[in-house]
């Protein structure tokens, strides 16, 4: 779903949301299609320019996403080289250590 910048945002932000909603009901009116999508809280339907169409990935796409989103903590991308991860990493050393002695 498109949503607006707000004044702060940088260029490089997305104008469509990350979540994926399914299309729950199709209305027209006036000789325009509007759209309402499960599990999104708004009263009035959403016209066509606000919804962007992706396609539902094949049995192998949803595989290899499933396994992506494992390795990337639930779909949150992780740095290695952050200082919060190197912090993390070497607590974990240091259990390694205590442990064997």
């Amino acid at each position: 779903m498109f949503h607006k910048k707000d004044k702060l945002d940088k260029e490089r932000h997305s104008n469509w949301m990350p979540n994926k909603e399914k299309v729950k009901e199709i209305k027209e009116s006036m000789g325009q299609k509007f759209y309402v999508l499960e599990n999104f809280r708004r009263p009035n339907p959403l016209p066509r320019r606000d919804v962007l169409k992706v396609d539902p990935p094949t049995a192998a796409e949803a595989v290899q996403r499933a396994e992506e989103d494992e390795k990337t903590h639930g779909g949150r991308p992780v740095n290695p080289r952050s200082a919060r991860q190197r912090s993390i990493a070497a607590k974990a050393k240091a259990r390694v250590r205590v442990r064997r002695r």
